[in-house]
């Protein structure tokens, strides 16, 4: 059985779309689900262990009701939260739970952070034994600069 891995932390839309990603890939190959939440140490602050992610409200109340539909689907999803370097924590846990895919969210290539996140993957990627799919943010449709 194919073992996806999304990871989400503080990058919002982001992990959003990795998160409807992996729901969709999982629902068609029968593929075992984790979300995975990388907290950064002391992040969880009193109040805050109640909600699910670290992202913002809007955000998290998206990802429950994904996750909760993909359940209602029949796809095996398990969430996870770690705390503390996010680098190693996805390594320990794609290694311990045999992870064939981790997808992750990329912010917008115009974003100042496109390349310090693009050069992460890539060093993660270097330690991880499985695939790894990058998911770019949906364009919007509005008007461009042509129009």
């Amino acid at each position: 059985m194919e073992r996806i891995v999304v990871t989400v932390s503080d990058e919002g839309m982001e992990a959003l779309g990795a998160l409807a990603r992996g729901i969709s890939l999982a629902r068609r190959i029968g593929a075992r689900l984790y979300v995975l939440s990388l907290e950064r140490p002391g992040s969880r602050a009193a109040g805050a262990s109640s909600r699910l992610f670290s992202v913002g409200d809007e955000v998290a109340e998206r990802m429950q009701m994904l996750i909760e539909g993909a359940r209602a689907d029949g796809v095996s999803v398990d969430i996870h939260i770690s705390e503390g370097s996010y680098e190693e924590a996805l390594v320990r846990f794609c290694r311990e739970y045999r992870v064939t895919l981790w997808i992750v969210g990329i912010p917008d290539k115009h974003r100042r952070d496109h390349h310090e996140a693009l050069m992460r993957i890539h060093k993660i990627r270097a330690r991880l034994g499985c695939a790894v799919e990058i998911v770019h943010p949906k364009r919007t449709m509005g008007p461009t600069e042509e129009d």
